[in-house]
């Protein structure tokens, strides 16, 4: 894309490189040589200003650098010469090139004379025009082999805002095209929405590592209004999972505002995230929930297979949006306590807290500690830490964690309680029992009977009483 001039001093400028490693593909560097245009949306192909038909290398008289093609398209490198690039038509590939394009590139102007299959499709966007909402037409686009050896087709998959506007298939393209033979895409356009909307048709093969892209231009007519769209587009399944919420995309594919009145859920499940953000949508605006099982109180039926709906109600008085909602059966929980610890004696008026036990969960999902509580007067439970079981919380496979009672005796002697756990699923009882002892305080009088000891109920007592008062002297009498 230069005149000879400049290619004569480009190549005089080459000296100045150290020669560098070219790895790359050199069918798929003929590719982007040839097709620049289409496979980069550049306004002209390298091939139409390095065109000199006697020189196998069209025109290029330097050796496979990357560095050249890289200065050349980019400008700012070192030399008189390469200083004053990008030069002229070679700026329209700023943007479009990157650095895997420039490998290949280079590969292929050190092996014009390449043997390879040649994907090429003959025009690089389609314009399918306007017809009304529902209504479908199809449309047929060449794909064509330029080069030597067949290949074979891999994917076709459309992105992009307006992807629910189109279908594609092979069409009578076989399952491998020939060096020379041409078939034919076809592309369905059945618009959602009155407004212009664009996609894109990747499409993936096993020949040069250079990908095909179809860009698809297409619009709606009717009375607009606003679509709206979820992702995963099918039933959410959320399996066997008990803490882990699916996360539920929506967005209004369409010109349309979007406003939602009413969140509607049939079935164990509950809808968290977002919801306010998501009551009100612009055009191509979105937004995400969470979608999650509803266990109330470990209810028995979470054990069954569940199924239930989210239905989602436009406030426009439009037709409601059903999104099915599904979860595997779930076997009942399995916990057990161990690591039993005794509580300490404890005086009247103290307080003792400590980990009494260690709860664990032996089963292959998680568990929900539905209900956690104590009966006995003197005790308290008590969650300091994460570590510390907690009622409302989940406790995963293969975790165990803390049970902390705080003991604060009001009576002496032997107390106990009964710690009360409720789990989910399956509504399983784990019941736990806990004994202390409370002891008097220091201060307590001690009485000891049967006259030993010197109670004051004793006879001894007394008469050593009137003892102490007939020895003392009489003035202190």
């Amino acid at each position: 894309m230069k005149p000879l001039w400049a290619l004569a001093a480009w190549a005089m400028a080459g000296a100045a490189f150290a020669q560098s490693a070219t790895p790359g593909d050199a069918a798929a560097g003929r590719m982007l040589y040839r097709d620049t245009p289409l496979l980069r949306g550049s306004l002209q192909a390298c091939v139409q200003c390095h065109s000199n038909p006697l020189n196998q290398r069209r025109g290029i008289t330097l050796d496979d650098q990357q560095d050249h093609i890289r200065c050349a398209i980019q400008g700012g490198c070192g030399g008189a010469v390469l200083a004053v690039y990008p030069y002229g038509a070679m700026a329209q590939f700023q943007g479009l090139v990157n650095g895997s394009d420039i490998q290949h590139l280079a590969r292929y102007i050190r092996e014009p004379q390449v043997q390879a299959a040649w994907p090429r499709l003959r025009t690089a966007r389609l314009e399918v025009g306007s017809r009304p909402l529902g209504q479908t037409e199809q449309f047929a686009v060449q794909l064509e082999n330029h080069g030597e050896l067949p290949f074979a087709l891999r994917k076709l998959s459309l992105q992009g805002l307006g992807a629910a506007d189109y279908a594609a298939t092979a069409g009578d393209c076989p399952a491998s095209l020939a060096a020379g033979a041409q078939c034919s895409l076809q592309i369905t356009h059945r618009p959602q929405c009155a407004v212009e909307r664009s996609a894109r048709l990747e499409i993936s093969h096993d020949g040069p590592p250079v990908g095909l892209n179809l860009r698809l231009q297409g619009r709606g007519a009717g009375l607009e209004r606003p679509e709206l769209q979820t992702e995963p587009s099918g039933p959410i399944d959320l399996g066997a999972a008990l803490d882990s919420p699916s996360p539920l995309q929506l967005r209004n594919g369409c010109g349309a505002s979007l406003s939602v009145s009413q969140w509607r859920v049939d079935g164990p499940f509950v809808v968290q995230g977002d919801v306010k953000r998501c009551q009100a949508l612009g055009a191509a605006q979105s937004c995400e929930l969470q979608v999650s099982r509803r266990l109330d109180g470990g209810a028995p039926e979470a054990l069954l297979p569940s199924q239930g709906a989210l239905w989602i109600v436009p406030a426009d008085g439009g037709p409601e949006q059903r999104v099915a909602l599904q979860a595997a059966a779930l076997p009942p929980a399995a916990l057990r306590w161990s690591s039993l610890q005794s509580v300490p004696e404890t005086r009247l008026g103290g307080s003792q807290a400590l980990d009494v036990a260690r709860l664990e969960n032996t089963g292959a999902q998680s568990a929900w500690l539905s209900q956690l509580r104590s009966n006995g007067a003197a005790f308290t439970l008590e969650s300091p830490s994460a570590d510390h079981c907690q009622e409302g919380r989940p406790l995963a496979a293969g975790a165990s964690c803390l049970l902390r009672l705080r003991f604060v005796p009001t009576l002496t002697g032997e107390q106990g309680t009964q710690v009360q756990l409720l789990a989910a699923p399956g509504a399983v009882s784990l019941p736990l029992a806990v004994a202390a002892r409370a002891l008097p305080t220091v201060a307590d009088p001690v009485l000891v009977e049967g006259g030993r000891g010197g109670g004051a109920s004793s006879p001894g007592f007394w008469l050593g009483l009137l003892l102490l008062i007939a020895l003392l002297p009489r003035r202190l009498r």
